[in-house]
């Protein structure tokens, strides 16, 4: 690469290590770019033969992304912009370790005949690395429990709550008999009775549920305890029996994960006329107010905005709800 003043050679390492570090970003989750967690997932081909993404690469600062021929999985617009929103926070100021990447004027354009799809991605630009460190620290901090139980028959959300409730209350008599602390932290979801979606729950009753508990204690020897309250709750407890209107998927791909207490929601409209409409309605306050269930009171929800897609950043959620959502 030729230098031809004192100040191009830098911007120029810069883009380049930005365009590296976006064919990186998109494919480092293997086939979720190749249409794994895909928002359109019923159009997505043979699941059990997924192709892995390829990246061709190319000096003037562009790739194209692809899979295998004659496997499995999509590419296309879709599923790459989902993943390019996937986790990066800020898209004007994505950290890298030897650059910060600005991604809100990235252009993902499909390739015809290509078999399964292809897509080339250009637009991406760098920035000069931030002084600090992205560092994750791990250390002792008690004990954790899981346990999942399936529950049927009538009024099966409604038996399988108070299950789950009366375990956590048993638990803690005897603990207080034992001279042992309480649990550090409880959570408890019914799956089958929408728990994740808060109280926009639609749920009008099932025959079947399934409890899903996590506990949390600093002592081993509490979880021990816990953990064989489980099969007797079965047995041993005395339990009873004009204006229109669109789901956010059929404007937009949306893409979220999580970092430690932080979440990341990406929004990709589906066709440039939703962006408006999109833009308008979906503001921060609506997120977090969507997910006030899931997010510690009075925590501000940044919302990043590039040409047609935005990132919603939400920070501190709740221990015994983090989940990906």
């Amino acid at each position: 690469m030729a230098d031809h003043s004192k100040h191009q050679l830098p911007k120029t390492l810069h883009s380049m290590n930005a365009y590296l570090g976006l064919a990186g970003h998109l494919i480092e989750c293997g086939a979720q770019c190749t249409g794994g967690i895909f928002t359109d997932w019923h159009k997505v081909p043979d699941w059990d033969n997924m192709g892995f993404p390829v990246v061709e690469c190319s000096s003037d600062g562009s790739f194209v992304l692809t899979k295998p021929p004659k496997t499995g999985g999509l590419v296309s617009f879709g599923t790459v912009a989902e993943q390019l929103v996937y986790e990066i926070g800020d898209p004007q100021r994505y950290l890298l370790p030897d650059v910060t990447c600005d991604f809100s004027r990235v252009v993902i354009k499909e390739i015809s005949g290509v078999d399964g799809g292809a897509v080339r991605v250009t637009g991406a630009k760098g920035l000069p690395p931030s002084p600090d460190y992205k560092v994750c620290a791990t250390y002792m901090d008690g004990f954790r429990v899981t346990a999942v139980c399936l529950v049927g028959g009538p009024r099966s959300e409604e038996k399988a709550r108070r299950t789950a409730e009366s375990i956590i209350k048993r638990s803690k008599r005897m603990f207080k008999q034992l001279g042992l602390e309480d649990f550090s932290a409880v959570n408890i979801q019914v799956l089958g009775a929408e728990d994740t979606y808060g109280d926009r729950a639609r749920n009008k009753g099932s025959r079947e549920a399934v409890i899903w508990m996590a506990v949390h204690h600093k002592q081993k020897k509490a979880l021990e305890l816990f953990s064989r309250e489980i099969a007797p709750a079965g047995t041993g407890m005395d339990l009873p029996s004009g204006k229109h209107s669109y789901r956010l998927e059929e404007l937009a791909y949306t893409r979220s994960g999580d970092k430690g207490d932080s979440a990341n929601i990406g929004v990709v409209a589906r066709h440039p006329l939703f962006y408006p409409y999109l833009k308008k309605h979906l503001t921060s306050s609506v997120v977090e107010e969507y997910f006030s269930h899931l997010i510690q009171p009075g925590v501000h929800n940044a919302v990043k905005r590039g040409r047609k897609t935005w990132e919603t950043v939400v920070s501190k959620c709740k221990l015994e709800h983090r989940a990906k959502t």
